[in-house]
């Protein structure tokens, strides 16, 4: 796999299909309707002014969390989550609506192009149950959809496209790891595999045969696995140090991103991009550095891919925390 970086974005890339895209500026959103080649001003959040001062300088905004975190489109309007917010925006009207976040920011989100999905994550020591709310059109209306008790909280939300299936990653004690799968669009939910660090998943990814996921512990070593979907068996495939947090399908190609995290293994002042073409054998093909702010105030060294399918041979990344670059930057993607 050759990669060649081919483009650049100020700030974050949040959702790529290779025709639309939508990216931020701290809370202003671009978007582009030709494959991120050229950006338009689409709007600006609307922010009370201890928002604003938060959001004045990069430092800030990762010490207040302040951002925004997920874009998604649904229809005629975009789900815009952030600043503690969900923000409904109406492309036709130029209208927002409004709804308040249950939880923290979370980790990931998904849709079904009729509804957004996400799960209640947070600190969460009390173990109060936590749950899946689902919002038809992005918003404004959010329902809560299942609850979930007896574990800290939720990773992410995800909808496997050659099933139709719905997927719930959860953590973070052994017994509260999990991965989970809904056949009935969240009237029930199935526990699959869980019982261990090793399955303190945060993304998932889906092929015709398998769910690839990696490990996001600090308590033992972290690998990247495949779950067989038709013989329902987990094979390890590679050692990738840190834990792992994000991933992204951009067609045959799958990446999976380390993030820099306080733990006895792995290593605190470097994160790594894994890909592979087939599955099976996976290149560590990016090592960025950890910047010298403390990740427990300015947030841990982080990669995050955009929201999508992406565009046809390219692939954008988002640095968090690190030595190397800020903002977005885009690759090509080339066999070989």
């Amino acid at each position: 796999m050759l990669l060649q970086v081919i483009d650049h974005f100020p700030g974050r890339v949040h959702y790529s299909d290779g025709r639309q895209s939508y990216a931020s500026v701290q809370n202003v959103i671009y978007s582009s309707a030709n494959g991120s080649r050229d950006w338009v001003r689409l709007t600006e959040l609307p922010l009370a002014a201890g928002w604003r001062l938060c959001s004045l300088t990069e430092l800030s905004r990762r010490l207040c969390r302040a951002g925004v975190r997920h874009i998604v489109p649904v229809g005629t309007r975009l789900c815009i989550i952030g600043y503690r917010t969900i923000y409904t925006y109406d492309l036709r009207t130029g209208v927002y609506e409004t709804a308040r976040l249950s939880g923290s920011l979370p980790l990931n989100i998904c849709s079904d192009g009729a509804c957004v999905y996400y799960g209640e994550y947070g600190s969460n020591k009390e173990r109060k149950p936590v749950r899946i709310y689902g919002g038809i059109d992005g918003g404004p209306v959010w329902e809560p959809l299942y609850e979930l008790k007896g574990i800290r909280h939720i990773h992410g939300v995800f909808r496997d496209p050659y099933s139709g299936l719905f997927w719930v990653t959860t953590g973070d004690e052994d017994e509260e790891s999990a991965l989970w799968v809904s056949d009935d669009a969240f009237r029930s939910l199935h526990k699959v595999l869980s019982g261990s660090q090793q399955f303190r998943a945060v993304t998932l990814l889906f092929t015709e045969d398998y769910i690839y996921f990696g490990s996001d512990t600090g308590r033992e070593e972290n690998y990247l696995y495949r779950f067989n979907k038709r013989q329902s068996e987990t094979e390890k495939l590679q050692y990738t140090g840190n834990a792992v947090f994000y991933g992204f399908k951009a067609g045959p190609y799958l990446f999976f991103s380390t993030a820099c995290q306080p733990g006895k293994h792995g290593d605190r002042q470097k994160l790594s991009v894994w890909g592979t073409q087939d599955g099976v054998v996976w290149e560590q093909f990016l090592t960025l550095h950890k910047d010298i702010w403390p990740m427990k105030l300015f947030q841990y060294g982080l990669v995050i891919f955009p929201g999508g399918s992406g565009g046809p041979g390219e692939l954008w990344l988002y640095a968090v925390g690190v030595r190397e670059f800020s903002g977005s930057i885009k690759f090509s993607l080339q066999e070989g």
